[in-house]
Formats: C-alpha cells, sequence, structure tokens
C-alpha cells in the first residue's frame, strides 16, 4: 500500500525523485485504520498495530481541499451570471437558503417540485455561491448517474459512508470516525445537499442526522478545549 501511495505521489507531483517517507508509512497507517473501522469498529492500536498520527498527516487538509479546489473567479462568473436568471421561485428558495447559511442558523429544507422546473440549476448555483466564498457545500445524491449532474457531488453511499444493511439496522449510523477527515469536512461545511433524498431509505437521512450531531458535538468539545489550554 506505501509502494502505491509513493507511485500516486509520484505522479502527481511529477516527481520522480520522491522516495519512502515516514508520512507515507504514516498515511498507509491511516488508510489501514480506516478500513479495520468500517469492517470491525477498532483502531490499530487495540488490533495490535502502530496507530496512526493523524496530526503528522495531513488527511484532514486532504479531503478539505477536494473541497475548496474550486476555481473562485470561475465560481463568482458563475454566480454572477446565474443568479440574474432565477425565477420568483427560485429566487426565494435561494435568498431563503443564503440567509440561514449567512446567519448559522441552519436548518432542514426540502425542494420539491416536478422534473423540469429548474432545481439541479437552483442548487448549482446554491453551491457556486458558498464555493466562491471559500466555504464548504457538500453534495451528495442518491443515484450514481445524478450525481454527474452537480459539481463536485459524489453518491450518499460512498461519500458518507452509509451502512448496506440500512433496512436491518434500527438506529444506523454513518461509518464516519469522529476524528476522520469526513466528520472534519462535515463539520465545517456551510450546507450539505443531497438530491433526490426521496429515493433513499429513510433510514440513511436518519443515519446521516445522528452521525451529523456526533461530529459537531465532537469538534464543538475540542474547539472548548483549544480555547481552555491557551
Amino acid at each position: 500500500m506505501s509502494e502505491d501511495i509513493l507511485h500516486q505521489i509520484r505522479i502527481t507531483s511529477r516527481n520522480h525523485d520522491v522516495e519512502m517517507n515516514a508520512e507515507i508509512h504514516n498515511r498507509t497507517l491511516l488508510l489501514i485504520e480506516d478500513m479495520c473501522y468500517l469492517m470491525c469498529g477498532s483502531l490499530l492500536i487495540r488490533l495490535g498495530m502502530p496507530a496512526p498520527n493523524r496530526e503528522m498527516n495531513d488527511a484532514f487538509n486532504r479531503e478539505l481541499e477536494r473541497e475548496r479546489e474550486y476555481d473562485h473567479q470561475e465560481l463568482d462568473l458563475v454566480v454572477q451570471t446565474n443568479v440574474p436568471l432565477l425565477n420568483s421561485q427560485q429566487k426565494e428558495v435561494y435568498d431563503t437558503l443564503m440567509k440561514a447559511i449567512d446567519d448559522g442558523n441552519g436548518g432542514l429544507y426540502f425542494l420539491d417540485a416536478p422534473g423540469g422546473t429548474g432545481k439541479t440549476f437552483l442548487m448549482s448555483v446554491v453551491l457556486a455561491t458558498v464555493r466562491a466564498r471559500s466555504n464548504i457545500a457538500v453534495a451528495v445524491v442518491s443515484s450514481e448517474i445524478a450525481a454527474t449532474l452537480l459539481e463536485g457531488c459524489r453518491t450518499a453511499h460512498s461519500a458518507l459512508k452509509l451502512p448496506l444493511n440500512l433496512p436491518t439496522i434500527e438506529e444506523p449510523t454513518c461509518n464516519i470516525t469522529k476524528n476522520s477527515a469526513m466528520a472534519k469536512v462535515l463539520s465545517a461545511s456551510k450546507i450539505v445537499i443531497w438530491d433526490e433524498c426521496t429515493m433513499a431509505h429513510k433510514r440513511a437521512l436518519e443515519a446521516l442526522n445522528r452521525s451529523v450531531k456526533d461530529v459537531l458535538d465532537y469538534w464543538q468539545c475540542l474547539a472548548i478545549s483549544a480555547k481552555h489550554c491557551q
């Protein structure tokens, strides 16, 4: 696994002189630990293996960079061009969502409209607006085909690590550890858009709800602890 990571780094950096180092070994341990946690809910230290140093590795930053690697100037142009094209109802939804984001009030909003009325266009404008401000907007969708319609969108099962046996679990949660990269992304995101959520099992939405509450509580506690340490 470490050799594969080294190979990928050499390709992406276009530098074939990169050698094996402690960070690559640590990144390998992180991948193994994430898989172990998904399979049996245990960290490596409990399985008799060395524990990865998550502070040393930039896994958090890489996942955050994935959500922030957009061209802000291009997004600004998209916003300036497309916001005036919104009709009155779309503009009302857009203004409502942006106000909730700006005020930090949060909330759950359900957009229900027939096909062909511009829901995807509206969601694209909202995503572009949030990302143009250098903020994080997570976009997931229930079906893989629809994931191609929104920029940076992934299937809910892939992004949120939803359990495959949702119907058989009474109170499911996402397979996201509280100190994982995706947990950091969710805690830092300004909005999570779930397209075609009505196609998902209701327990998938419940799993996300439970996991987000746990993640926010965890990172809020860390922030409070950091303040006390300072």
